[in-house]
């Protein structure tokens, strides 16, 4: 799946572990992922890390940092993700 995710507090793996818990851990997580799930996808599609890359990030008016403030920044998805989709 692509999710949209909007981060609210900030902790250290924030992600991985919420998605981890709803029971849709992240191939290629060490950590929270599912080793069966992660060896498949390293089998079948060469998957050696996480399937996790922000892509776009957005950047409130009145953010800190005058530089990024109102501002959005994003790049391609990773080419990997396609092989996978």
């Amino acid at each position: 799946s692509l999710l949209e995710i909007l981060l609210v507090t900030g902790k250290t793996h924030q992600i991985r572990a919420h998605l981890a818990f709803a029971g849709h851990p992240i191939i290629g997580d060490e950590k929270y992922g599912d080793r069966m799930i992660n060896s498949e996808y390293r089998k079948n599609f060469g998957i050696t890390h996480q399937m996790l890359s922000c892509v776009r990030m957005e950047f409130p008016l009145d953010f800190e940092l005058e530089n990024v403030a109102g501002k959005t920044i994003g790049i391609n998805e990773p080419k990997e993700f396609g092989k996978v989709i």
